[in-house]
């Protein structure tokens, strides 16, 4: 089941909407769909398989309005869904952390995750979204929304044994505002 909430500033225009997307199961990583007047923006995709998230977008009328998309870091409990979600509704923009670090490091972890990345900025190309990579200081908007980028991709530390808490810590960081309350996106930094 989803959490949702609204956070009304002094307009109704200015609401925003905040839903947590129950994936169904543990372990199947996240995802929220932050809407307001003139825009939606889904945080994370869940990872790949994850079928709830298909079933919440379809029910809440997303199959026929058009969404951005915003990855917080190259894992996939958290990307794992995107490029599917690309292919088959109405993507706008894709936000995504560069990939840069991804290729700095050289092991079969950051290989794969490479792969699935790639995957996801080529279906962006080939459905014609705008793709923002996210660097610290990027501001943007969604409808009335605005979001402000306070951290996202340091430098690469070449322990293999590091490479997943590497990635975590790789996670973007966006404040997002609206309707007089901030919400704070930090995908899995620790």
């Amino acid at each position: 089941m989803a959490a949702a909430f609204a956070m009304k500033g002094t307009a109704a225009s200015d609401t925003m909407k905040i839903t947590a997307i129950d994936l169904g199961s543990a372990n199947t990583g996240e995802a929220a769909m932050i809407s307001c007047a003139g825009g939606s923006i889904l945080i994370d995709s869940g990872d790949v398989g994850t079928r709830a998230l298909f079933t919440w977008l379809d029910r809440n009328g997303y199959k026929d309005k058009k969404f951005d998309v915003y990855v917080s870091h190259w894992h996939d409990d958290h990307y794992g869904n995107t490029a599917e979600i690309i292919r088959n509704y109405k993507v706008g923009k894709v936000y995504v952390p560069t990939l840069k670090y991804m290729k700095q490091v050289k092991n079969d972890y950051y290989k794969t995750r490479l792969k699935a990345s790639e995957e996801v900025i080529s279906e962006a190309k080939k459905k014609g979204c705008r793709i923002v990579y996210l660097k610290k200081g990027l501001t943007f908007k969604v409808g009335t929304i605005k979001a402000k980028v306070l951290y996202c991709n340091g430098s690469p530390r070449k322990e293999s044994w590091y490479a997943v808490q590497h990635i975590n810590n790789e996670s973007a960081v966006t404040m997002f505002t609206g309707g007089g309350v901030r919400y704070l996106t930090a995908g899995d930094i620790q």
